[in-house]
């Protein structure tokens, strides 16, 4: 277990420099709402949400497959044909369905989004994904590179393209695409080309880390990877539904009849809440090859320690953060939005859904790394279903908290029904004693905000409320070290032996 610390705080540690770089994401949505307007931000939104369905589709089994039969053939050589024909098939079945959704979009879009969303939000939005669309076969390559690299056990790709790279120069090109079209389609073109050098690096990745002879091989030798199909295609359609679920909110406003702008309002807040999601990324892909090694292995035991190890880390390093947006949430939508905004409610109804995300989700991780690709997709298509009804009942009743609501009940059903099978079909378990400490800090410094809020103590004034969020942070971290006592022991008598 010593080894499994050490290897998953050095790649999580590297996943967190590249979610430093990841600044740049909320760098655009400003830069967004205040060049280009909220409104605009709205249509961005939906457009970039359709774009990351398509690819979840596409890509997002092919992906965690690469990682899988990477991480399963890589330390026998005489099965490394075994590994590259995985990569081949990866890459072929990516390049022919990115083809075949630039052909849909180009040729069956314009019915298809003004019978959803009607002709005037769909004149905005359609030019936008007619240039977007073009960015997915070759963010296809790069998905399978980059998932490849990590079946190697190295994170610093990931790290250096998602944290830095593609978000620094979509900031950059779209800033300046906006002085050409200062309509979403600048926004789309900026997105284009920062695809495009990012596929460029991923070349030079894959040249690094793999061999281009070996692939050329498993193309002359071509076969259909059935293991890998069973496993992708189930998997593609589950991640794209998981992604529709976290997603469905910000397609049905609009659908709906919510205005460009409220869309705007209500993305600019949802995506504010939402990147506290990198937490848990950060951890879980430097958590994924263990998952694959210990369940190779058998090893339930160091499966079970892992995911509570990891899952504590994650909840410590979240909850904080969610006390902050808890207080600051409608400053920070204000500061951003290109629109004064007199009621962010609806964020607070949001905040479950990062908190059970990176709480508890990585039983998710456990269940496809270990095969049960099959499991999950029944997940998303139940949790979908259920998704979709809750929006259609709660947003035209309470609009934008609706909506809210609808994405906090959705992430817990999928969240309670991972967890289950985790245990049920990978043996691994959650340890209350590992887990514990964070949440019930978390839960007794939320209760102080909410005694706070109900009395109207925290001030008028945003320094005001600065100050009590950070004093909020500052009491979770006393309370959580309080909570580990022999930590505190044993850092007290480090100090006194020092003395």
């Amino acid at each position: 277990m010593s080894n499994f610390r050490e290897e998953l705080q050095k790649g999580a540690f590297v996943n967190f420099m590249g979610i430093l770089g990841k600044m740049a994401g909320p760098g655009l949505l400003i830069m967004i709402n205040q060049l280009y307007g909220t409104a605009i931000y709205g249509i961005y939104i939906t457009g970039n949400l359709i774009i990351e369905l398509s690819l979840a589709f596409l890509t997002s089994g092919f992906k965690s497959g690469s990682l899988i039969f990477v991480s399963k053939y890589v330390d026998d050589e005489d099965e490394h044909h075994k590994m590259y024909l995985s990569l081949a098939n990866a890459f072929t079945w990516g390049l022919i369905l990115g083809i075949l959704v630039i052909v849909v979009i180009f040729f069956f879009s314009e019915p298809i989004f003004n019978s959803i969303y009607g002709t005037s939000y769909s004149e905005r939005l359609i030019p936008l994904l007619y240039v977007m669309v073009f960015a997915i076969p070759m963010m296809a390559f790069e998905q399978v590179v980059i998932s490849g690299s990590q079946g190697l056990k190295i994170m610093k790709y990931e790290a250096i393209i998602n944290g830095g790279l593609r978000p620094v120069l979509f900031l950059l090109l779209a800033t300046g695409f906006y002085f050409i079209n200062s309509s979403a389609v600048g926004i789309g073109y900026g997105y284009m080309m920062a695809q495009l050098v990012v596929f460029g690096y991923s070349l030079y990745v894959f040249n690094k880390l793999f061999s281009w002879s070996g692939l050329w091989n498993a193309f002359k030798k071509f076969e259909v990877n059935t293991e890998l199909i069973k496993f992708a295609l189930p998997q593609n359609v589950n991640i794209t539904l998981n992604k529709f679920i976290t997603g469905i909110d910000i397609l049905m406003l609009p659908a709906l009849g919510a205005s460009e702008l409220l869309v705007g309002i209500y993305g600019t807040g949802s995506m504010i809440i939402r990147e506290v999601r990198h937490i848990k990324l950060a951890f879980s892909g430097a958590f994924n090859p263990h998952i694959i090694r210990f369940y190779k292995d058998k090893d339930f035991k160091g499966l079970s320690e892992g995911f509570s190890l990891t899952a504590n880390w994650i909840a410590s390093l979240a909850i904080p953060v969610l006390l902050l947006l808890a207080v600051l949430n409608e400053d920070l939508l204000n500061w951003i939005s290109s629109e004064p905004v007199s009621e962010a409610a609806f964020m607070l109804f949001l905040l479950p859904v990062p908190y059970i995300y990176c709480s508890f989700s990585l039983a998710g991780n456990i269940v496809t790394m270990t095969g049960h690709s099959m499991y999950a997709l029944m997940n998303s298509i139940l949790i979908a279903t259920i998704n979709v009804a809750l929006n259609f009942l709660l947003i035209p009743k309470y609009g934008l908290a609706g909506a809210a609501m609808a994405s906090s009940l959705a992430t817990f059903s999928i969240t309670i029904l991972e967890n289950i099978e985790a245990r049920y079909l990978a043996n691994a378990k959650l340890h209350f004693k590992t887990v514990y400490k964070p949440h019930l800090a978390g839960i007794i410094s939320a209760m102080l905000v909410f005694l706070v809020f109900w009395f109207n103590l925290y001030g008028s004034d945003i320094s005001e409320r600065t100050i009590f969020a950070v004093a909020i942070v500052v009491t979770f971290a006393a309370i959580y070290i309080g909570l580990d006592y022999k930590l505190v022991r044993k850092r007290i008598r480090r100090y006194l032996n020092k003395k």
